[in-house]
């Protein structure tokens, strides 16, 4: 761990640090800052380098020895640290070991039953929030040529739709901010720091604001994270508005694009979706201010 915040301080200097659960770093990583540390040459010389909690300054020698000889030994490229340590794993094991047979769909997919966990452990509208999710995903996909993210990416923004309203029982006019807050708060197994500070701040842009480097949260994520936030967080504010009424009246969405238009064609009749197209109206300046591009709607009837 304590070699983790060191590297991560030497290779992300803009971002704030706190936790490094599935942080990865690589042998060549470690020996660099092996050669950082073996290079100074008292303890309070130790003590000034970035990330090394100083507690640590008079034993981290011997330290980042032994970790840089068992990647060596074993023929270690890579190595993901987590957030937990052997006492959680006595646990996991001492559980495994009682019961004979564990079912598959409690281990399968950590990530987003975190995700459903949180989703159920909040007062609000979540069949509304799963429905957006869905629309997201269709967008995304559909999307891919102009937003150009790796398809894993969707998994983002489902997970931020499917949390965007978690603040509603705290308050009404502001629960996009303690939506934010419950998320980074919260204990997302499986994703590291910057996913889940990207997934709250995707979750947050859904109304209001757009993104701002004077926010703390998106103020604290590496430039990378930062254009992936506002991309799927402006695809999220146009999905959102499409079920402003939260009764499901836009079931299904297909996307045309030219070069100046992003045109959504849904099964409904017009009038029967009012609200989500003046919704929609309201929310489409960040589309238009990250993508370039114009939105307009259209029934397919």
């Amino acid at each position: 761990m304590a070699a983790g915040l060191m590297i991560r301080s030497m290779k992300e200097k803009e971002s704030e640090i706190s936790i490094l659960n599935n942080y990865t770093f690589s042998y060549e990583d470690l020996l660099k800052i092996q050669k950082k540390v073996l290079s100074a040459k008292s303890i309070d010389d130790r003590k000034k380098i970035r990330g090394l909690d100083e507690k640590r300054a008079d034993i981290i020698p011997a330290g980042i020895i032994i970790l840089a000889t068992i990647f060596e030994q074993f023929g270690i490229d890579k190595i993901t640290i987590s957030g937990y340590a052997l006492r959680e794993g006595i646990i996991f094991d001492s559980i495994n070991n009682e019961i004979d047979q564990i079912p598959q769909k409690e281990t399968k997919n950590l990530r987003s039953e975190s995700i459903d966990k949180l989703a159920n452990s909040c007062n609000y509208d979540i069949k509304h929030c799963y429905h957006v999710a869905e629309l997201a995903k269709s967008f995304f996909h559909q999307f891919a040529d102009v937003h150009k993210l790796p398809d894993e990416y969707v998994e983002y923004l489902t997970s931020a739709s499917k949390l965007h309203d978690i603040g509603y029982h705290i308050s009404h006019s502001k629960h996009h901010k303690h939506s934010q807050y419950i998320i980074v708060n919260s204990e997302l197994l499986g994703f590291n720091e910057n996913e889940i500070r990207a997934i709250a701040c995707i979750a947050r842009y859904h109304r209001k604001s757009h993104p701002k480097n004077s926010h703390e949260e998106f103020m604290m994520l590496p430039k990378k994270w930062k254009i992936v936030v506002q991309k799927l967080s402006a695809i999220l504010r146009i999905v959102d508005a499409l079920d402003r009424t939260h009764k499901k009246l836009v079931k299904n969405i297909d996307l045309q694009t030219d070069k100046n238009k992003v045109n959504i064609s849904v099964e409904n009749n017009m009038k029967d979706i009012e609200i989500e197209l003046w919704s929609l109206d309201r929310r489409k300046e960040l589309f238009k201010e990250v993508f370039g591009l114009e939105i307009s709607v259209k029934s397919n009837n």
